[in-house]
């Protein structure tokens, strides 16, 4: 039998150093995406309770919308809404905390946006693909980073896959929390135990969990 989303938590944290362990760290986090789920309230049931979802939408002229109304859905389900990119969109709308892609991470983050996650004790995640980026993101203190791509992706079929055992030595080097991000699914998730993740995070994998 798969893994559930409902038991990735138990999953994946059994063996890592409680020290180690981010207790209030999602152990699920839903990507939205215009193109492969451009109405991610569809899936939002499919979520465990404390679940993460991460609005992305970037290029969406109805974002903030889309973002008002994953808000409220999020808070009536129990599960903390994150907003990419815009710690202001975040603040209006009320959401839990705030995701950097790498590109964004590697300027560094804003003064205002530093202020706003400390009063508001909000998460903060920021994209990764290199050690770099994993160094990055611990220094600009965040809760954890999502590292990909972990496994093949139809979303960058061009790019190397980092694979579970180079993925493992990644989070071994490196004293923050890791999300496994990309190919992500009930069949590979398996691979990921032992490599120090702790949460995973994409898109297809939740309608692969509906049932």
């Amino acid at each position: 039998m798969h893994p559930t989303l409902a038991n990735t938590d138990r999953k994946l944290k059994r063996g890592i150093p409680s020290s180690l362990r981010q207790c209030h760290l999602p152990a699920v986090f839903l990507m939205t995406d215009e193109a492969r789920l451009p109405y991610p309230e569809t899936v939002l049931a499919a979520l465990p309770r404390g679940a993460g979802v991460i609005l992305r939408h970037y290029t969406d002229p109805d974002r903030p919308h889309i973002g008002a109304r994953l808000s409220r859905l999020c808070r009536a389900r129990g599960l903390r809404l994150l907003v990419g990119g815009s710690w202001q969109l975040a603040s209006q709308i009320g959401a839990h905390g705030l995701h950097l892609p790498a590109h964004m991470a590697a300027a560094g983050l804003a003064p205002a946006a530093r202020l706003w996650l400390r009063r508001r004790k909000g998460i903060l995640t920021v994209a990764a693909h290199s050690s770099k980026d994993l160094r990055q993101a611990r220094k600009l203190g965040a809760t954890a980073a999502l590292l990909s791509p972990i496994f093949q992706t139809a979303s960058h079929p061009d790019r190397r896959p980092l694979g579970p055992l180079r993925c493992a030595a990644m989070v071994r080097s490196k004293t923050i929390g890791v999300i496994a991000l990309g190919g992500v699914t009930a069949k590979t998730i398996n691979a990921l135990r032992g490599t120090g993740c702790q949460g995973i995070a994409g898109i297809s994998f939740v309608s692969q969990n509906q049932s």
